[in-house]
């Protein structure tokens, strides 16, 4: 896990050129309500800037017209044929690492296709197209994400903007085997660790992450593929002894670690790997 580029839009002037573009229509005065609506939206801009670390201190929308709410909401569209709101989508993913741009930064197993609306749009409709509220992640975690975001004050999410992300160890798995030798393939077991260089704030809020999108039941899931590979690239060669397969392991670990971050799924599971005696003695 780490954090993402920011996108370096000026929010206003994306707000603006939205208004300026945008037509009024027999179902929608959206270019009056959007010009009536731009001193309080602008206002919000700076709220959301000044507590960007502590989001969950927000003071709640006083936006409750259903047109005015369905004007802001209409600035937000994911077409890219849309004149200023594709624009701002495409800024902000092709910014992004080439690490960030395939890979989910809520779950870090699915590639970005979807935008997050950190402060849900359907709560907060001011912040509909402000960028730093716009967050890429894959289909699963949006859907899993969906409006949640805040629960007995707590926030229950990440925010990959402005959240600093330890470059400590909490994630970590374990393979365990069957009791029969002749079975191969482990069940691995990710699990959250409290780390002493982690504020327990900043763990609660990690822990609540991951619970709510159940990131340690998916990695379990999804990690079959990735053994199969380790699998496969021991078993096939046969030359080396096993501390060498150790060190070809490791040098992989430590790339997966720069690239995503010491916490990503594949780092931890490459390194349950390399300290699992079992693992090597049953293919080997």
């Amino acid at each position: 896990m780490k954090i993402l580029e920011m996108p370096k839009l000026n929010a206003e002037d994306v707000y603006t050129e939205i208004k300026t573009n945008s037509k009024n229509t027999e179902n929608i005065d959206k270019r009056d309500r959007l010009e009536n609506l731009e001193t309080l939206v602008f206002k919000r801009y700076k709220e959301y800037e000044m507590i960007n670390v502590s989001l969950e201190l927000i003071s709640e929308s006083t936006i409750s017209d259903k047109m005015d709410k369905e004007a802001l909401g209409s600035c937000y569209n994911r077409n890219k044929s849309g004149y200023l709101e594709g624009e701002v989508v495409s800024t902000i993913l092709s910014i992004q690492s080439a690490q960030h741009k395939n890979s989910c930064p809520y779950c870090g197993i699915d590639k970005p296709r979807t935008i997050d609306h950190y402060l849900p749009k359907s709560v907060f409709p001011e912040f509909s197209i402000f960028p730093p509220n716009l967050i890429p992640c894959c289909g699963r975690c949006n859907t899993k994400k969906n409006d949640r975001w805040l629960e007995n004050g707590q926030r229950l999410f990440l925010n990959f903007y402005y959240d600093s992300i330890p470059n400590v160890r909490f994630l970590t798995s374990k393979l365990v085997y069957s009791l029969d030798e002749e079975n191969q393939i482990p069940t691995v077991v990710f699990e959250l660790i409290k780390h002493s260089e982690i504020q327990p704030k900043q763990y609660d809020l990690i822990e609540r992450h991951f619970n709510k999108l159940e990131l340690l039941e998916e990695y379990s899931e999804v990690i079959e593929e990735e053994l199969s590979n380790i699998h496969d690239l021991v078993i096939h060669n046969e030359t080396l002894s096993i501390e060498d397969h150790r060190e070809n392991l490791r040098m992989q670990a430590r790339m997966f670690a720069r690239k995503y971050g010491v916490n990503y799924w594949k780092a931890c599971l490459y390194d349950a790997v390399i300290n699992c005696d079992e693992f090597f003695k049953r293919i080997c």
